[in-house]
């Protein structure tokens, strides 16, 4: 993290310097995804049959979180960013609210191709990508949602209708249109 003279700080510096600028989500150091918009965290992860492992840190708090698991396919990333960020305190949303944000999102620019679906299950919602499991939100507010490593925010047209979302991860924002 830079935080102690080594004779291994060139490597270091090399390792994380991007050698793919240009990634929309990420840019690619030597190892480490490090995000574009300068936020500071870098990770890597990786695991075999049987166990898995995952490493971030943020470089401008300069704190970081190692999660090791003997488990081969497990949730490492979202432990991580949950140590890393703190836990965020559940905000209850009325189920008549959730209701108006469930529904599919359709990307825009590079990523139009994907539509993915907001479902809501009482008081629980959960937004679900294409060939991936369904993942819950977290509530900040009424509008304002977490997830793993990104939040996601809800807007209402000038009718008051739920129109699209935000989602931003790692610095970078994607909005998402309502579709039918």
């Amino acid at each position: 993290m830079g935080m102690t003279e080594t004779k291994l700080q060139p490597a270091l510096q090399l390792a994380n310097t991007p050698q793919r600028p240009g990634e929309v989500l990420a840019y690619i150091g030597l190892g480490w995804n490090m995000p574009g918009s300068g936020i500071g965290i870098h990770f890597h992860g990786g695991g075999s049959a049987g166990s898995s492992s995952f490493l971030a840190w943020d470089s401008e708090r300069r704190i970081g979180v190692v999660v090791l698991m003997n488990i081969g396919n497990a949730p490492k990333e979202q432990l991580a960013y949950q140590l890393l960020r703190g836990l965020p305190k559940p905000f209850p949303v009325d189920p008549k609210v959730l209701a108006e944000y469930a529904g599919r999102y359709q990307l825009s620019g590079d990523f139009s191709s994907i539509v993915f679906t907001i479902r809501v299950d009482g008081n629980r919602i959960f937004i679900q990508v294409p060939n991936q499991p369904d993942n819950e939100l977290v509530a900040h507010s009424d509008n304002q949602f977490y997830l793993d490593n990104a939040d996601v925010t809800f807007y209402r047209n000038a009718n008051g209708k739920v129109d699209r979302l935000v989602l931003v991860r790692f610095g970078e924002s994607l909005e998402a249109k309502k579709v039918p």
